[in-house]
């Protein structure tokens, strides 16, 4: 019984982190991920004496941030519903239900809350409500859920 209140406290907290990240502003969601894209860049910026990176130059920096500023952002998407799908899918696993079940209930959750969490953006200033978004949201869990998927059941036919 404990497992599962701490597993669906589990999902519950992520779900909330997930809601604040999108109730942020576009400036404020905007300067998280482009500090983050940046960093990347300064990083990149101290390798500029090696010959793969000797592109990199002023100007190249502040179109590259702008450029890295989109995939950091797609990328946290698809990670941050990664994370829910395998926490919906050990919430689901705890309850007994068969594997393949199990996986499509978290994958059915998941993609109600991608829906929930863009209609929630298009009242968040600056923000706006995304169908590729939804896309990249699901994607990231099904991606989840399908490692998840096939680790256990090569780990089942290992235990047979």
């Amino acid at each position: 019984m404990a497992k599962k209140i701490i597993l669906w406290f589990a999902v519950i907290f992520w779900m909330a982190v997930i809601f604040s990240f999108s109730a942020q502003p576009a400036v404020e969601s905007d300067e998280l991920s482009m500090g983050i894209a940046q960093k990347i860049f300064e990083f990149i910026n101290g390798l500029k004496d090696i010959p793969v990176f000797s592109w990199v130059g002023t100007d190249n920096i502040i179109v590259a941030i702008g450029i890295a500023n989109h995939y950091v952002r797609k990328t946290a998407h698809f990670m941050i519903f990664a994370i829910l799908a395998v926490l919906v899918y050990n919430l689901m696993a705890a309850y007994g239900i068969k594997r393949s079940k199990v996986v499509l209930i978290a994958a059915l959750v998941c993609l109600a809350y991608a829906v929930s969490d863009e209609i929630h953006q298009i009242f968040v200033p600056g923000r706006a409500g995304r169908i590729k978004d939804v896309l990249i949201d699901f994607s990231g869990s099904v991606s989840a859920l399908g490692i998840i998927y096939l680790l256990f059941g090569r780990r089942a036919k290992c235990n047979e």
